[in-house]
């Protein structure tokens, strides 16, 4: 591992009911996938950002939209996490109402490590 940090907080939409379109209005954010269905932002422009940082920009964002995500009750939602890990040891954390706010939702997460 060459001692750089790197993190990654996207949020990633699947619907069966929804355009991506639509999906861009209801949550205000344009889609940066290119494949079928599938909605997806980063969350932050820069992946050098700190992964805790990051997270509660996610937070934050959830937060502001979980009306509108309570509301598509048919689609999948995914917080997908992705970091280089420092070594020897690392982790990240979510506080309950973090974890509360993603029951709320329906959202589940995905936590993806990069090693060098």
């Amino acid at each position: 591992m060459n001692g750089e940090t790197w993190a990654r907080v996207s949020l990633r939409i699947v619907s069966p009911s929804l355009t991506i379109q639509e999906i861009d209005q209801l949550l205000s954010r344009t889609s940066s996938a290119r494949q079928g269905n599938l909605w997806a932002v980063d969350l932050t422009a820069d992946s050098a950002v700190a992964l805790n940082e990051q997270l509660q920009i996610a937070k934050d964002y959830l937060q502001s939209k979980a009306g509108v995500l309570e509301e598509m009750t048919d689609s999948e939602v995914n917080l997908s996490i992705g970091w280089t890990p420092r070594s020897p040891q690392d982790g990240i954390v979510m506080d309950a109402e973090m974890i509360a706010l993603m029951s709320r939702i329906r959202c589940y997460v995905l936590l993806d490590t990069y090693l060098d």
